[in-house]
């Protein structure tokens, strides 16, 4: 999954840490908090949610407000170990 920061222009804000979490407190594993690239895009790769539903996800930057973002479809458990 990628987000992009922007700034009240629609620039893309480089080298700016962006944080994911769910909107109703559900963790998540992973690596919640990248950095943006050149372009102001944060890419999270490994992002997983234990228990299967529909979440919805907001990504937020120190100094940047944010937007409403789209719900997600249905997560898939993680098989166990």
């Amino acid at each position: 999954m990628t987000v992009r920061a922007r700034d009240i222009y629609t620039n893309g804000v480089p080298s700016i840490l962006v944080t994911i979490t769910t909107t109703n407190g559900t963790s998540m594993s992973g690596s919640v908090t990248q950095v943006s690239d050149s372009s102001g895009i944060a890419a999270f790769s490994n992002l997983s949610i234990n228990i299967a539903n529909t979440y919805a996800l907001s990504a937020a930057s120190a100094g940047l407000t944010t937007s409403p973002q789209p719900t997600l479809p249905s997560a898939r458990p993680m098989p166990p170990n």
